[in-house]
């Protein structure tokens, strides 16, 4: 495991053990002292884990061991951390009398259970001995001495100068950005561009800056480079200095404020910000109160990598986002800077290479220039070939750790798979990969926001947008090669057809391939393939042959594999899901979707207090949830095809996130009476043909985000609609498509239309409609496919 993944491990083991629900655990079974202990080393590793990787490049295979052990070992920890997770999950559904919204009263802990409390305050003590001795090794790995400072290396400052005739490709952008400033504002104008690390913002920023209209239009032009320290009081004295061509040197804070009004007095300034990293609203009004002094139509250029946050707290016109160069493009700046221009020097051989080479820069100058400038007047085709993968290995190093991690979990799904968006959250979530960056924060946001960047950095490509926010990409095929390398040895795929599998015991992610499993050998073979691995957390089984599963096979992998996260059965066969389901006390994402001859659900699945995700998709033959679903304390997407004709009770809670109803072609009313899920924010209504209205439930989901409904021929939108429900101020996304009873949208979605966060809606084969005001239509953007009546 690379070291900076192996730090984002020991974080969330101290978040863990830092977590407001020790205060009711350490009551209930007297671990305090053990818990600090541990506390206290996890910390000291983690100091260790940041000259680990100052020094990864050296004494490489202790380095290797030493870390390996350290990686099991705070696997350990995370799985006896949420053991005390799910026991105290436990008592809260045991105890639904004791229940203070979403918290036990302490008087239940008054209690210990003195066999609970010494087994796990021995497993404790076990992994802090353990780890104990872990940091003690790594005095004794006698690697050679830093010769460089370890501290935080600073980005160089930038300046304004460039030289056109060394930039390709970014006229377009230089034009837009001069169209902005092009237009005329009685105010100070604030102008973001938007980019990942080395896409060329600052040298958008350096064309603007020198082109001859910019220079005639403003006064005055200053250059900052802001980068990560967004200090008022140094960025008003840099300021000045760029003003004035001096220094502007220790003046207090008041002098420095005063001058900057002076300098900016009665002049139409242009100010370039360069590499923005603030999202504090407040630290950029106390910076912009002094530069209102300018006179009217000053203009703030800002460059920064934040497009959500930054561009946001200060942009006051729409951002202008950097786009990856072309191929040609890039083709031209590599061959450029590689070469030189020396044509004649130019080997056939090295030209084919540089075309593979600029493929894996992915359109990133800097990286073009990089990769391009080490190799100039080296005319050796060896290593020009080890320039291929090393563009490719910077590209994603660049990326952070919690997107690493990200990419390893997508390399063992097939070449050119699909990923839906909505999926690969659930997984994600369920591994504890996702990073919240403020306390408030969703967790399906921020895994989105990691997509998005993925995205943006071309790691995913062929993006095709569903409904709502959500939507499918690929990976590249190199990008895919390349992460299932780095992935080793914690991910595995495992293919029938292959002679023979390497006995592995530090395997923790599974797919099974899609090449068939004989049935009758099927566990034994993918048992023995994974030789003594038993602390496996992710298995998906998606993309084998259905005869293979059954439940002898479930039930050896729940025997085994005992701290399983993910258990992905999609597209299997069984009749029966085993009762030892329960035993999966860690599992967070299960998945039975397509099944298509499971009619019940043990009753013990609803033991499983840490599940997110559960999806029941397409399983036409289940009757029902079981009865006790509702103790399912902890789901947050519920995804069912049921018959049963009445919504299942589910724990009334701040939870769930995600619904979708699915070929539940007996389902009459869509929430039981009273329920209310306060954090819904996704509902999906597809091919329930009974459904006749959603009134009056639907009123509880006060924060509605996407409300999908298809395929229901009876339902009748305008079924209850009064004035009493005042429409979803929070949704963004509204799609209806092929509802037959459809005449006129109900006032509750037509007041919706008028809030600020509706962004879209999509009305498709709905013969019967008539259409939107027309009011509504300028307020929103409308997809519309529908049959106007005469």
């Amino acid at each position: 495991m690379e070291v900076e993944i192996l730090a984002i491990l020991a974080e969330l083991v101290l978040e863990k053990l830092a977590a407001k629900t020790w205060e009711q655990i350490e009551l209930a079974w007297n671990v305090e002292s053990q818990r600090l202990k541990l506390q206290k080393t996890v910390s000291a590793l983690k100091e260790l884990l940041l000259e680990a990787e100052q020094r990864k490049n050296q004494g490489r295979q202790q380095l290797r061991d030493w870390l390996g052990e350290l990686t099991d070992a705070l696997y350990d920890a995370d799985n006896v951390l949420d053991e005390f997770h799910y026991h105290s999950l436990q008592r809260q559904v045991e105890s639904r009398g004791g229940i203070v919204e979403g918290t036990v009263r302490r008087s239940f802990f008054t209690f210990t259970e003195p066999t609970f409390s010494y087994k796990m305050g021995r497993k404790i003590k076990k992994i802090r001995k353990t780890l104990d001795d872990i940091a003690a090794d790594w005095s004794r790995l006698c690697l050679p001495e830093l010769g460089v400072d370890m501290g935080i290396v600073q980005r160089d400052q930038s300046h304004s100068y460039a030289d056109p005739s060394n930039v390709i490709g970014r006229d377009h952008d230089k034009n837009v950005v001069i169209q902005h400033l092009r237009l005329w504002t009685e105010t100070l104008s604030v102008i973001p561009i938007v980019g990942i690390e080395g896409i060329g913002k600052t040298t958008v920023a350096q064309l603007v800056y020198n082109d001859p209209w910019v220079a005639a239009h403003f006064e005055l032009r200053m250059w900052v480079c802001v980068s990560k320290d967004f200090d008022v009081e140094r960025l008003i004295k840099q300021i000045i200095d760029s003003a004035e061509g001096g220094n502007c040197g220790e003046v207090s804070m008041d002098e420095a404020q005063i001058r900057l009004r002076s300098v900016l007095m009665e002049k139409r300034f242009l100010l370039i910000l360069d590499d923005v990293w603030n999202n504090d609203r407040g630290r950029w009004l106390d910076l912009e109160l002094f530069l209102r002094e300018g006179e009217a139509d000053s203009k703030i250029i800002v460059t920064t990598q934040s497009r959500s946050s930054v561009a946001a707290v200060m942009g006051t016109v729409p951002m202008h986002e950097l786009s990856h160069l072309s191929f040609e493009d890039s083709l031209s700046l590599f061959t450029n800077l590689a070469f030189d221009n020396r044509v004649q020097e130019r080997l056939p051989s090295l030209e084919s290479i540089a075309q593979e080479i600029v493929e894996r820069c992915g359109g990133v100058p800097q990286l073009l220039k990089t990769t391009a400038c080490s190799l100039y007047s080296i005319t050796e085709q060896h290593i020009w070939f080890s320039k291929r993968d090393t563009a490719l290995k910077l590209r994603l190093d660049g990326l952070p750790s919690a997107l690493r991690q990200c990419l390893a979990l997508c390399s063992i799904f097939p070449t050119n798979f699909r990923f839906y968006s909505l999926r690969l959250n659930q997984l994600l979530m369920a591994q504890d990969f996702i990073t919240l960056s403020h306390p408030n924060e969703d967790l399906e946001d921020a895994g989105h926001q990691y997509m998005d960047i993925l995205y943006s950095r071309c790691v995913f490509q062929n993006r095709e947008q569903d409904y709502g926010d959500f939507f499918y990409v690929q990976i590249h095929n190199l990008i895919h090669d390349h992460a299932w390398e780095a992935a080793q040895p914690e991910y595995t795929v495992l293919n029938f057809h292959r002679n023979a599998h390497p006995p592995q015991t530090n395997i923790r992610h599974v797919s099974l391939s899609e090449d068939e499993w004989p049935a009758a050998e099927g566990v034994l073979d993918v048992l023995r393939a994974l030789g003594r691995a038993n602390k496996v957390r992710t298995i998906l089984c998606p993309f084998v042959r259905v005869q293979t599963i059954d439940e002898p096979f479930i039930s050896a992998f729940i025997e085994r594999f005992k701290y399983m996260r993910v258990l992905d059965l999609s597209y299997s066969c069984f009749e029966r899901l085993p009762e030892s389901i329960s035993d999966l006390i860690h599992l967070r994402l299960l998945s039975l979707r397509s099944n298509i001859r499971i009619r019940r659900l043990p009753n013990s699945i609803c033991k499983l207090y840490n599940l997110q995700t559960l999806v029941l998709l397409d399983c036409c033959e289940l009757e029902e949830l079981p009865r006790d679903t509702k103790n399912m304390i902890s789901l947050r997407h519920l995804e069912i095809t049921t018959k049963q004709s009445t919504f299942p009770e589910l724990y009334d809670s701040n939870s769930l996130r995600f619904l979708g109803i699915v070929g539940c072609i007996s389902l009459r009313s869509l929430l039981r009476e009273g329920q209310s899920f306060p954090a819904l924010r996704t509902l999906f209504i597809h091919s329930c043909g009974s459904l006749v209205s959603l009134l009056p439930s639907i009123r509880n989901l006060t924060a509605l985000r996407t409300l999908k409904i298809a395929d229901c021929e009876a339902l009748d939108l305008l079924d209850g609609d009064d004035d009493r429900f005042p429409g979803f101020q929070t949704l963004w996304f509204l799609v209806i498509v092929n509802l037959p009873m459809l005449v006129g949208l109900p006032q509750w979605i037509l007041r919706t239309a008028t809030s600020n966060f509706l962004q879209r809606v999509v009305i498709e084969a709905c013969p019967n409609f008539t259409g939107l005001p027309l009011a509504v239509q300028q307020n929103i953007t409308i997809r519309q496919k529908f049959k106007t009546r005469e």
